[in-house]
């Protein structure tokens, strides 16, 4: 049996909030919670607040005051919570599944200091936390809506609005309440008291029927030769999106035994693609290592075909040298001869003619040898003319091979960076895959915005009837399946309606002095409740199709006449915001 339970500990601190006012509150009241205030005397009149620093409980009592509060159970609740802050009744209450759960006494923000109005989610939770805007205020059990210092946390409830725009809650309430929420439990603030209403409506958004599970698990047949890292560099690029023909089953089924996409042939579909990708990794990461063994073993080939190039270029200039020398000893054996012929040809002495005679055969032999030397190296030359040509070809055939396996190169180490890419990506989809969507449909902007785990999913323009016609703001929160599974249960609420402008018009006269009055510029006026509101706006087929293998429990939708607001963010849902 349910039970409205009101739970109204009060706490005194010395700042209750990110943004949080000082009290006059007696010093012993905010002592007796563990918390020391530099605003009041020991009489409990208010004084001014210190320059330096205040004091900070200490480590222990503060690590104590967390252990106490982790003990705190957390409320009963059947499926997603929603939590209703009402400024008009200084309260919030809990929905679940089945209904309230409980409510109880608020603070909220005081005048020129109002608690924003709109859709939120918890962004942060933290036991023990400390203002770091006003004086290491104490905030208790605090909970982040807003990352500009909106919070719920504990705090004094003077039974008015008091605080700075945080939500002060009851101290022992606050435990349960935190200890109840997760992060990304969704917070509406608004200035009645909304109830979330059961609705069915075929303008909402419906998931895939839930199928039957894959028996096992996809088994991916690997491929390393070079020519399958080609081909990974082309299947790297998939997303894992899930197509509809991908989704029914794998193409090797029969066709009877294909049918239409379910959560289960998804999430199968989701597995075969990831381990495609994975595949493709390891195949692109095979092609690079062996283009890299390629590219290694033309680099030693280079240079060894530079080296006997080089060798082969060292050794022309001793061959060089050979026919100087050898030009230089024949022009000396002949220049010898010539004079030997010149002095020779006055002898008559038969005895000295006999020994000119051999020293003539000397010098021509000498003669002999430089041209056979000359000879010799002139042969050497042309020898190593040739191998040099022959060098310099192969030299140059191995450098073009080399840039071609570097340009393999670059092509398989951009196919591994591709498809390692892909696989991070597909990893951190399917790990977004099981986390609710939230969808807004803006009227301001003509637009619907997807998020799913803080991340965009989708921004396309949508269409609305009646575009400049109020829609208010509806949420619509999926609580669960329905007991079949094939559907699921919605329930929703009016966060905010709009007020019709007004601008001041001349009606008439008297006595020459005009009459004025507020009339509506929007005269068309249609009813701004969440049934009225999804009679408006269909979402496109197309879109649907595309959701549908991704709205779950917990998924909620929007529909606001406000854009997207600026507190929408890294690690946040889609805020809107309606003051």
């Amino acid at each position: 049996m349910r039970h409205s339970v009101v739970l109204s500990t009060t706490l005194a601190c010395a700042a209750g909030s990110l943004l949080a006012v000082t009290l006059p509150v007696p010093v012993a009241s905010a002592q007796s919670y563990g918390y020391s205030s530099p605003y009041f005397t020991s009489s409990g009149q208010r004084s001014r607040p210190a320059r330096a620093k205040p004091s900070r409980p200490s480590a222990a009592r503060s690590a104590r005051a967390a252990k106490v509060a982790e003990k705190t159970p957390g409320l009963a609740t059947a499926g997603p919570l929603t939590l209703v802050v009402s400024l008009g009744q200084q309260r919030v209450t809990i929905y679940d599944r089945n209904g309230m759960v409980t409510s109880s006494p608020i603070s909220s923000g005081a005048a020129g200091h109002r608690t924003p109005t709109g859709v939120y989610s918890i962004l942060e939770k933290n036991r023990v936390h400390y203002s770091n805007l006003y004086a290491n205020a104490p905030m208790p059990n605090m909970q982040r809506i807003t990352w500009s210092g909106v919070a719920l946390h504990a705090g004094h409830l003077p039974g008015y609005p008091a605080s700075h725009g945080c939500i002060r809650l009851p101290y022992s309430f606050s435990r349960t309440l935190f200890s109840t929420t997760t992060l990304g439990t969704r917070v509406i603030v608004a200035h009645d008291s909304p109830e979330p209403q059961v609705i069915a409506h075929a303008n909402l958004l419906k998931p895939l029927p839930p199928g039957v599970p894959d028996a096992a698990p996809p088994v991916v047949q690997h491929d390393t030769s070079p020519a399958a890292g080609r081909r990974a560099s082309d299947a790297a690029r998939m997303m894992l999106g899930v197509s509809q023909a991908n989704a029914a089953g794998p193409a090797d089924q029969p066709a009877d035994a294909q049918g239409p996409p379910t959560r289960a042939s998804v999430a199968a579909a989701r597995q075969r693609q990831l381990a495609a990708l994975e595949a493709a990794a390891k195949d692109s990461a095979t092609w690079r290592a062996d283009a890299h063994a390629q590219v290694v073993a033309a680099n030693a080939d280079l240079r060894a075909a530079l080296d006997a190039l080089a060798a082969a270029r060292k050794t022309v200039g001793d061959i060089d040298k050979r026919i100087r020398d050898a030009l230089a000893a024949k022009a000396a054996a002949d220049g010898k001869l010539k004079a030997f012929l010149v002095k020779t040809g006055q002898l008559s002495d038969p005895a000295k003619i006999a020994t000119a005679e051999s020293e003539e055969d000397r010098i021509e032999a000498e003669a002999l040898a430089a041209l056979a030397a000359y000879d010799m190296a002139n042969a050497d030359r042309r020898q190593i003319d040739g191998s040099i040509a022959a060098l310099q070809q192969a030299a140059e055939q191995t450098e073009q091979r080399r840039a071609a396996l570097s340009a393999v190169l670059k092509t398989a180490t951009e196919a591994v960076a591709q498809a390692s890419g892909s696989l991070a990506a597909a990893q951190r989809a399917l790990k977004r895959a099981d986390k609710p969507i939230t969808v807004l449909i803006s009227r301001k902007a003509g637009k619907i915005y997807v998020r799913q785990g803080w991340d965009d999913l989708m921004e396309a323009p949508i269409e609305i009837a009646s575009p400049s016609v109020p829609l208010g703001t509806q949420v619509f929160h999926a609580v669960g399946y329905t007991a079949d599974g094939h559907d699921l249960e919605w329930r929703a609420l009016t966060a905010a309606r709009a007020v019709p402008k007004v601008q001041r018009r001349v009606i008439g006269r008297e006595r020459g002095r005009p009459i004025y009055a507020e009339v509506p510029v929007e005269t068309a006026s249609l009813p701004q409740t969440p049934a009225a509101a999804l009679e408006r706006v269909k979402i496109p087929a197309e879109i649907a199709e595309v959701l549908a293998e991704h709205i779950k429990p917990n998924s909620a939708i929007i529909i606001t006449d406000e854009g997207k607001s600026p507190e929408t963010g890294k690690f946040t849902d889609l805020i809107v915001s309606t003051y």
